[in-house]
Order: C-alpha cells, then sequence, then structure tokens
C-alpha cells in the first residue's frame, strides 16, 4: 500500500517528496520545521517539482510565566 502525505497539492505519495527539518533557536523558544518538497514525474503535478508543498512547524518555549506568576491568575 502506497502511503500519502496531505500537501497543498492534495494527498502525494510519500515516495514522490523529500524533506529538510530546520531547527532555530530564537532566545526564549526554539522553532523546528519539517518542509516537504515535491520531487515527483507526474505530469499532473508538474507545476509543484521542486516547490515547497507542505510545512509542519512545533515550538518548544523556553521561557514563560514563572510559578508565582501563574498563581495569580
Amino acid at each position: 500500500m502506497t502511503r500519502t502525505v496531505n500537501t497543498i497539492a492534495g494527498e502525494l505519495p510519500e515516495s514522490d517528496l523529500e524533506f529538510t527539518t530546520l531547527e532555530q533557536d530564537c532566545g526564549d523558544t526554539i522553532v523546528m520545521s519539517r518542509e516537504w518538497t515535491y520531487k515527483g514525474t507526474d505530469a499532473k503535478y508538474a507545476e509543484h517539482v521542486g516547490q515547497m508543498v507542505r510545512r509542519d512547524c512545533w515550538v518548544t518555549i523556553k521561557t514563560g510565566i514563572s510559578a508565582t506568576g501563574s498563581a495569580e491568575l
């Protein structure tokens, strides 16, 4: 069974995609993202070849409300 990934171009076979994972430390947060690029040869998706068709992001907050401050909420 072919595994697919939901993208802006629709459901694409995972084998037609490659992804890059990026990490950026922004001081009080760390941002991680996975960018999916279409590398397939299906003429139906020719306009998307070499383009990013999906991005997933996660943010880790390193500093936030202190325990004292949260008790006041």
